[in-house]
């Protein structure tokens, strides 16, 4: 700050009035201060001041400027301008003075009344606002000038300004090379450096990143820093100086399998005591190299519950969620009671040749977001009981896909039919004799012989025989899938009656024949569900005859109580008064030779 109160002396008469002004001092005997004068005239000066330093960022700091007429004369009345040059850094907010006209763009007061010597207009304030990058020291010019001053030599005045300096954190984010569909362990790398002019005020500095939909973080960490991986913060405390940085954070990423081709992962800071948020932050764009990505979307039977033995499909639905078209055709394959994965070549991703598996027609590729169904069908079929079957896909063996580890589908719990094999109650069956020959009523049985006779005795009388099976073990909401009786043959009695009594019919009933279980006269022509259910040939097997029943029969199976079975023969009797009979085993037989019923289903 600078008092311009100069003597400007002139020669002659100037030397001469000071003298006389000092001998009428003396004389008078007075003391009293005294204004410096100027020249002849008005004689305006100005004094620019201010109070302690400044800071970055700080808001309504002041200047006070006051104008004199340090002259012998007052002003003009011409107008008078006091004008500020405001250094860089500085931002005017405020300008006023009373009596004064004030203006922020330009930076001036103006007024035209007259100031009379050695008199000062009252103070104009100047508001300053102080930038986040301003320099430690400033210097603030303030002139003023008009109301007939002719002496401008002393009209600018400059005033010194300290600014405390402050810490400016910036940070910067970066990485290497592109990320790729599906990797794991990507890493980005978070620097954070004072770019203030002060160092950072010891309280908490904090990192916060925020990554992009389609990367997923697994670890972060950096010396010094205390990082909190589930908010991605790091934060720390101690003192950064000026132009130094805190060590490196690292943070490191999954990517997703449908990540954008271009994401852009974004991290700030902030705390230490600064405070420009301009350059807190910074974003690192990412390229993503995409890729192709099979998954099975459902597995479905046909039939839903195999029959076992017999050939079926599996129909296999795959989608490509990925983002280019698969590099190579697609294929799936069947596994039955194994994982696909106990047989993948880890180099190739093929399926090893010795695997046992099924496999469908090759897919051509697939475009991204393309969703088919193929079926595979299983030749083999599937043994009676619980199976897994697991499915596997893939574009022929080529790891090019943005997730390798989820192209297998399963298992799936199969249970095939089961094969429940009844034998005959030796309590209940046996066999009935006509009355008399075309009379259609029983009169005879006989419910404990271990032989059942069908066919005709001497008096032309017609044997029909009764099996009863107790089928309430098959499950009520069981599908039945086949149906077998057998039972053995054991001889003949005269004439063969297959060559004599046409055909060896089968009758079905769901329950009894009778009113009740136990064999009944009245069974030899009971009413039948079934008339007849099927028809037996002469031949058998290993001593055997076997029919399997057509599914009509089906719904006739009691899964309640008991399905009986009546055999007899198409013609009741050849008319020769010789008997002629089929015999068979009862089941008053031993176990191995008893009549059977073989039921095969499934339950849904």
């Amino acid at each position: 700050m600078k008092l311009h109160n100069k003597f400007f002396l002139r020669a002659g008469t100037r030397v001469l009035q000071v003298c006389i002004i000092g001998l009428v001092i003396i004389a008078l005997g007075a003391f009293r201060p005294v204004l410096a004068v100027g020249g002849p005239g008005p004689d305006l000066t100005i004094v620019k001041s201010h109070v302690g330093n400044f800071t970055e960022g700080d808001t309504g700091k002041t200047y006070t400027l006051t104008v004199s007429n340090v002259g012998d004369a007052p002003t003009n009345g011409t107008t008078i301008t006091v004008a500020d040059a405001l250094p860089t850094g500085l931002t005017a907010t405020g300008f006023s003075g009373t009596g004064w006209t004030c203006t922020l763009d330009p930076l001036e007061c103006t007024r035209s009344d007259v100031l009379a010597a050695t008199a000062s207009f009252s103070d104009i304030t100047l508001t300053v606002d102080v930038g986040l990058d301003t320099a430690a020291l400033l210097t603030n010019e303030a002139s003023a000038g008009g109301g007939g001053d002719l002496t401008p030599d002393n009209n600018v005045d400059t005033d010194d300004t300290i600014i405390v300096q402050i810490a400016d954190l910036t940070i910067n984010k970066s990485h290497t090379g592109s990320f790729t569909q599906g990797e794991q362990g990507k890493t980005y790398t978070l620097t954070v450096t004072n770019t203030g002019g002060g160092s950072t005020d010891g309280s908490t500095v904090t990192v916060t990143d925020t990554l992009p939909t389609g990367l997923t973080a697994t670890a972060l960490s950096g010396t010094g820093w205390s990082c909190t991986l589930g908010t991605l913060t790091c934060t720390r405390s101690d003192v950064l100086a000026s132009g130094l940085s805190y060590s490196a954070i690292t943070l490191t990423v999954n990517v997703a399998y449908n990540t954008p081709a271009s994401i852009t992962n974004e991290a700030a800071v902030s705390g230490g005591g600064e405070i420009d948020p301009s350059n807190s932050t910074d974003s690192d764009p990412t390229t993503v190299i995409q890729k192709s990505d099979l998954i099975i979307t459902n597995v479905t039977l046909s039939p839903a519950a195999p029959i076992p033995g017999q050939p079926f499909d599996v129909n296999v639905t795959v989608m490509n969620r990925g983002d280019v078209v698969t590099e190579s055709i697609v294929y799936r394959d069947v596994f039955i009671d194994r994982n696909p994965m106990d047989f993948l070549d880890p180099v190739t991703g093929c399926v090893s040749i010795d695997a046992d598996y099924f496999r469908a027609d090759l897919n051509d590729t697939m475009p991204p977001g393309v969703s088919d169904t193929k079926a595979v069908n299983v030749t083999a079929g599937l043994s009676t009981g619980t199976h897994q079957i697991w499915v596997y896909t893939d574009a022929t063996c080529i790891n090019g896909e943005s997730v390798e580890n989820n192209n297998v589908y399963g298992p799936i719990t199969v249970a095939t039919g089961a094969r429940l094999t009844i034998k005959s109650g030796g309590a209940y069956d046996g066999w009935i004799r006509e009355s008399r020959e075309t009379s259609g009523n029983g009169n005879l049985l006989n419910k404990t012989s271990t032989l059942l006779y069908i066919g005709d005795d001497a008096s032309n009388r017609q044997y029909r025989s009764i099996l009863s099976f107790n089928t309430a073990g098959v499950p009520d909401n069981a599908v039945i899938t086949k149906v077998s009786l057998k039972f053995k043959h054991v001889g003949f009695v005269g004439t063969n009656p297959f060559t004599t009594h046409v055909k060896l019919l089968v009758d079905m009933r769901k329950g009894v024949f009778g009113t009740f279980i136990a064999l009944q006269n009245s069974d030899f022509k009971a009413f039948a569900n079934r008339n007849p259910a099927a028809t037996i040939g002469k031949k058998t097997i290993n001593g055997w005859y076997m029919k399997l029943l057509g599914s009509a029969n089906f719904p006739y199976i009691n899964k309640t109580g008991v399905t009986q079975f009546r055999l007899r023969f198409s013609k009741d009797d050849n008319n020769d008064f010789g008997a002629d009979f089929l015999k068979i085993y009862s089941g008053n037989a031993g176990a191995v030779n008893r009549p059977q019923l073989v039921i095969e289903y499934y339950v849904p």
